[in-house]
C-alpha cells in the first residue's frame, strides 16, 4: 500500500504567476525540463500554466540560456525575446512541494543484486508476503552492472540465479575456452536475466515494489537519487543484501602507487585500450586477473608481453570435475576421490596443498 504524506512547502520569494497544474499521480517533477517530454503541463504539479512549459512551437526541441537569448527552431533572434523564447533570469522559480510516500511492506530488501533477488524470489515463491526492494543502480544485477565487458560466470549458468527461473539453456559449449562444459553466461546475459526476473516475475506478482536509483538512509527512510522523492518504508523485517559489499575494480581507485607516466585502467577499458599498447601488466590473481590474461591471449597478445603480478596463489578446480548433471557424474566422482586421497596421504595442511 502506498500513501503520500504532505510535507513542508518551500515558496519562492516571488509569487507564482500561473495556476498550479494538476498532478497525474506520478512523483512530483523537481524541475521544468521534464515538461519537454510531455504534451501539456498537466503531467507535473509545478506552479506554471500550460503555455509556460519550455516547449517551443511545433513541439521541437530547443535551448533556453540563462541571461542570454538563444533562438529556438522557428524563431528569430533580436534584442528582445521573440515568441517561443524566454529569459530564465526573469522566471519565477517553482515552489518545491515535498511529499513523502509511505509504503507498507512485510519485507524491505536493500540491494537488488544476486543475493537480494534470490531472497526475494524465495519470499514470493514460498509465502504471500509483500516485498519492497531498494537499490542504488538503475536496474537489477548489483555489481554485474559495473563488470568488465568480457566477464563470464566462473560456474555453470545452471548453478546461478534464482530458484524459480533457470538461467541459460543448460547446454554444453561447443567452442571456446569452455568447450565441452556447460555454458557460462556472459555479464550482459546475467544482467538481462535479473531484469527479466524483476519485470516478468516479481512485479507482475503485485507483491513486489521496486525502487531503483534510490538510497537507503536507514530507519526505513529512502530517497530517490533521480528526483529527490522521499519514501518511508514501514516494513516488518529489513534485509541488508549489500552486506558482502562486492566492489569491482571499476568502482574504486587502484590500491597501489603508480609511477609517473604509467597508464592504469580497470579491465572495463581493456577492449578499447589493448590495441594502443604492446606490453601489459595484470595485477591480481583472482578471477578478474585470470579473465584479463585470457582476454589478451585470445586476441593475439604474446605471452612474453604479459606480466602477471599475483599477490596470492590461486587454488582452482578443473571445471570438468565440477560440472553439474549426470553427463559429468563419473568425472565429478573421480575428481572428488582424488582430492580425498590427497588429503589422506598428506602429513600436514601445507603438504596437502603441495
Amino acid at each position: 500500500m502506498v500513501s503520500y504524506q504532505r510535507g513542508m512547502i518551500e515558496a519562492s520569494s516571488a509569487s507564482s504567476r500561473g495556476p498550479l497544474a494538476r498532478s497525474c499521480g506520478r512523483p512530483i517533477c523537481q524541475d521544468r525540463s521534464a515538461c519537454r517530454r510531455e504534451s501539456s503541463a498537466e503531467c507535473c504539479a509545478i506552479p506554471t500554466p500550460r503555455k509556460s512549459c519550455l516547449r517551443p512551437p511545433g513541439g521541437r526541441g530547443g535551448v533556453v540560456a540563462s541571461g542570454n537569448f538563444t533562438a529556438l527552431p522557428g524563431t528569430t533572434t533580436g534584442t528582445e525575446p521573440s515568441r517561443g523564447m524566454r529569459r530564465l533570469d526573469n522566471l519565477t522559480p517553482p515552489r518545491k512541494l515535498a511529499l513523502t510516500a509511505i509504503i507498507d511492506s512485510d519485507y524491505l530488501i536493500v540491494g537488488a543484486g544476486g543475493m537480494g533477488l534470490a531472497f526475494a524470489d524465495e519470499i514470493v515463491t514460498q509465502t504471500s508476503a509483500s516485498v519492497t526492494i531498494v537499490d542504488r543502480n538503475h536496474r537489477p544485477g548489483g555489481h554485474w552492472n559495473d563488470a568488465y565487458p568480457f566477464v563470464r560466470l566462473h560456474q555453470a549458468s545452471a548453478c546461478y540465479g534464482v530458484n524459480s527461473t533457470p538461467l541459460g539453456r543448460h547446454s554444453i559449449d561447443p567452442v571456446g575456452w569452455n568447450k565441452g562444459c556447460y555454458e557460462l553466461a556472459s555479464g550482459s546475459e546475467v544482467v538481462a536475466y535479473f531484469d527479466q526476473v524483476m519485470r516478468q516475475r516479481f512485479l507482475p506478482s503485485g507483491r513486489v515494489k521496486y525502487l531503483p536509483m534510490s538510497e537507503y538512509l536507514g530507519d526505513g527512510r529512502v530517497v530517490s537519487r533521480g528526483n529527490g522523492n522521499e519514501y518511508e518504508i514501514r516494513a516488518q523485517k529489513i534485509v541488508d543484501a549489500t552486506y558482502i559489499n562486492v566492489a569491482v575494480p571499476s568502482q574504486r581507485p587502484p590500491r597501489f602507487t603508480l609511477a609517473a607516466g604509467v597508464a592504469c585502467a580497470a579491465p572495463n577499458s581493456l577492449p578499447k585500450l589493448a590495441p594502443e599498447y604492446r606490453h601489459f601488466v595484470v595485477i591480481g590473481s583472482g578471477k578478474t586477473g585470470i579473465d584479463s590474461c585470457l582476454f589478451l591471449l585470445e586476441h593475439g597478445v604474446a605471452p612474453a608481453n604479459i606480466t602477471w603480478v599475483m599477490p596470492n596463489d590461486a587454488w582452482l578446480f578443473d571445471r570438468f570435475t565440477v560440472n553439474p548433471g549426470r553427463h559429468f557424474t563419473a568425472i565429478i566422482t573421480a575428481g572428488r576421490g582424488e582430492v580425498l586421497r590427497a588429503a589422506l596421504a598428506a602429513n600436514s595442511t601445507d603438504d596437502f596443498f603441495r
